[in-house]
């Protein structure tokens, strides 16, 4: 059976140079897997291999720092767009005018 492991990273710029790198926080960046969940259950230490995967990304002008991981043995379900911005719109009518 196959799993998703969503992988989430501070990603960073470099605004120096390589012999003088200045590193900024610029946000999020997730990574995804598909894998076996028998090799992702037994795993002796899956965050180890995950903070190495994502650092390899790395290069001068970008880099990633594992935060946290989350194994999937379902794809999300998807909820209704449209329901959702008419909650938003009902909501937003309720407050304007109470």
């Amino acid at each position: 059976m196959d799993t998703t492991i969503r992988i989430t990273t501070q990603y960073y710029e470099n605004y120096g140079d390589s012999t003088s790198p200045h590193w900024k926080p610029k946000g999020g960046f997730e990574f995804m897997i598909k894998a076996d969940a028998d090799l992702v259950m037994y795993v002796p230490n899956l965050k180890a291999v995950l903070a190495d995967m994502v650092a390899n990304e790395s290069n001068g002008h970008e880099k990633f720092e594992y935060i946290d991981h989350e194994v999937l043995f379902t794809e999300p379900f998807q909820l209704s767009t449209e329901d959702f911005e008419n909650r938003v719109r009902a909501q937003y009518e309720q407050t304007q005018y109470a």
